[in-house]
């Protein structure tokens, strides 16, 4: 059972498309549904630059036997920057591994968009292609090398972990620690605590209020805006008797 796309084909392109899809047990890409796809970014196959070139450059197509030498399908990678390539799939099947996705028509947005799709294995390695472009029969327009680019980014930064982003890997901690907030986090060392401890029957000071507003006295004095003026009585126009400037 083949979609509508495919069965309007003529027979030639028809016949080339059956072939392409064998490695997937002649599953059209065309007819499978949102729900059998991954959206995943460890599902895609591992493509590189060089398996791009390798396929859009050296791939023979099965019309000519010629390589596609492809050269102008590699400027691709501007309709993928500029964020033509939309609703991106993929799917394992077997030892390959299916990506299908959208592309827009670059001079014609408001148009429906194109489908292209590939096959690749495990490994990157891309076996063949399709769109529903009028060159997609050809099997190396833009449309196909733009997704193939989006996969190649994706797995890129796939690879790019942080040792944030991953769970914990060199080591469990000695001990465990628990959150707090941090006013009830003590950050002195061993040794700088026995410095600052007060000593046996000894109590910490505490700043007398005079010296306080005398403090503030000095901010207001030096022409400071300081919010703590502002609702400290005595300097926010509130009068009290026993200020010392």
């Amino acid at each position: 059972m083949y979609s509508e796309y495919v069965e309007n084909l003529d027979n030639e392109a028809k016949q080339r498309y059956i072939e392409k899809i064998k490695d997937i047990n002649y599953k059209d890409p065309y007819l499978l549904h949102n729900t059998e796809l991954s959206t995943s970014a460890s599902d895609l196959p591992d493509v590189t630059y060089i398996d791009i070139v390798n396929y859009m450059v050296y791939g023979v197509s099965a019309y000519t036997l010629e390589e596609f030498k492809a050269y102008k399908s590699l400027q691709a990678y501007n309709l993928f920057s500029c964020g033509w390539v939309l609703n991106v799939f993929a799917k394992k099947m077997a030892a390959m591994c299916l990506v299908i996705g959208k592309v827009r028509h670059s001079q014609r947005l408001s148009e429906k968009p194109l489908s292209p799709w590939f096959l690749a294995n495990r490994q990157g390695v891309i076996q063949s292609a399709h769109c529903t472009c009028m060159a997609g029969l050809g099997e190396s327009c833009t449309h196909i090398a733009a997704l193939m680019f989006f996969v190649q980014y994706t797995v890129l930064k796939r690879e790019e972990k942080s040792v944030t982003s991953i769970e914990q890997y060199w080591g469990k901690p000695k001990k465990s620690v628990d959150f707090a907030q941090v006013k009830d986090i003590d950050f002195s060392t061993p040794s700088t605590s026995k410095e600052s401890a007060p000593k046996e029957g000894s109590s910490v000071p505490e700043m007398e209020d005079v010296e306080f507003f005398k403090f503030c006295g000095q901010l207001r004095d030096a022409g400071c805006n300081s919010a703590l003026l502002k609702v400290v009585p005595g300097f926010n126009d509130v009068e009290i008797g026993w200020l010392v400037s």
